[in-house]
């Protein structure tokens, strides 16, 4: 997991396949409480799975501070390790709300 801070106060974090679930979620509640919005970018399915263990678990700790979250996703073509390549990741954006 990867945080990046752009100008607009909006977060990304990049999610790989050997994330810690508990810490992607710890930082999904943590950013989620700070930021409107918070992005998250996956590639791979492993990946995708992380992430989604990681929001059902954000979601319940949220709740129970008086908040929900709605997400939804989409493809973005990102750079990847090598100089010029070009990678489709999905990009899941959320937003806090109180329940």
């Amino acid at each position: 997991m990867n945080p990046e801070h752009k100008p607009d106060k909006e977060i990304v974090l990049q999610v790989g396949r050997a994330s810690n679930v508990k810490k992607v979620a710890d930082a999904i509640f943590t950013n989620a409480m700070k930021f409107p919005t918070v992005t998250i970018q996956t590639v791979g399915e492993k990946a995708l799975n992380q992430m989604t263990k990681a929001l059902c678990i954000a979601r319940g700790d949220l709740a129970s501070r008086g908040h929900n979250i709605a997400w939804y996703s989409g493809f973005r073509t990102i750079q990847g390790r090598e100089k010029g390549e070009q990678i489709s990741a999905i990009e899941t954006t959320l937003f806090r709300m109180r329940l």
